[in-house]
């Protein structure tokens, strides 16, 4: 009936229906049992708890969560095509997932543990001797500013594209963010070993304290760098009972 017709309705059960189908996938990994010891790319800079109940117990993010992960995907799609239509035969969009082994400093075994991920704008062009060099990009949607605000890149940001670049074998890597007005504003980037040892520190840290099933100190709510990002995490409520009790 054209009354049914609702279209905030209808997007609200989209939404719901395909964070019930990454769940499901999700879920699938799991029972495989190829999920623990295998690390988000994108996470390592997010706060150590989260990660932990992440990859421990899922999420299912809020209404307001799965509007801006989609918007943030409409805003990915467009802008590769974007970068397409501009550089027209000068470059090419790769899709490309990647895996990083990283060994643990374990004395009792050889312990490897991965960090995996699928890069959306693997960007490759041409070079004056015709060969090919790739450059990751990283495309943001900004959710709780607006471009004119934003002066550098976010630090949870940089720990996945500087380990793109390592996947990858580049020195060179870009971020660009974009505001609901359709506003960008692009950072360009060099590997920073010192950061992909950070990063490594980061996810052999997140590994022990699954494997000994300890919580991790609820990093958002009391590091600067991280500050605001308890606003977004799905966990919120939880973590935040948990430090009240304290």
């Amino acid at each position: 009936m054209i009354n049914d017709f609702e279209m905030d309705n209808m997007i609200k059960l989209k939404l719901i229906t395909e964070s019930q189908e990454r769940a499901e996938q999700r879920a699938d990994e799991q029972q495989k049992g190829i999920h623990f010891g295998y690390y988000n790319i994108s996470q390592p800079g997010e706060c150590l708890r989260r990660q932990y109940w992440d990859y421990t117990q899922g999420n299912t993010p809020g209404l307001g969560g799965l509007r801006n992960m989609k918007l943030g995907e409409i805003v990915q799609n467009w802008t590769n095509q974007v970068l397409i239509d501009y550089y027209k035969d000068e470059l090419v969009i790769i899709e490309r997932t990647l895996t990083i082994p990283i060994q643990t400093p374990n004395i009792q075994t050889e312990e490897w543990i991965y960090l995996t991920g699928r890069i959306d704008h693997l960007v490759s062009f041409k070079a004056k001797n015709n060969r090919r060099y790739f450059c990751p990009i990283e495309a943001k949607y900004l959710v709780d500013k607006l471009i004119n605000q934003l002066k550098e890149p976010k630090r949870k940001h940089l720990y996945q594209t500087n380990s793109y670049m390592l996947a990858m074998n580049g020195d060179t890597g870009f971020i660009y963010y974009v505001d609901h007005h359709l506003e960008a504003k692009t950072f360009k980037l060099s590997f920073d070993q010192e950061l992909w040892k950070e990063t490594k520190n980061r996810v052999i840290s997140l590994h022990d304290y699954i494997k000994h099933q300890e919580l991790p100190p609820a990093e958002a709510m009391f590091k600067d760098e991280m500050k605001g990002d308890c606003w977004f995490c799905p966990f919120n409520n939880e973590c935040r009972k948990l430090e009240e009790k304290k």
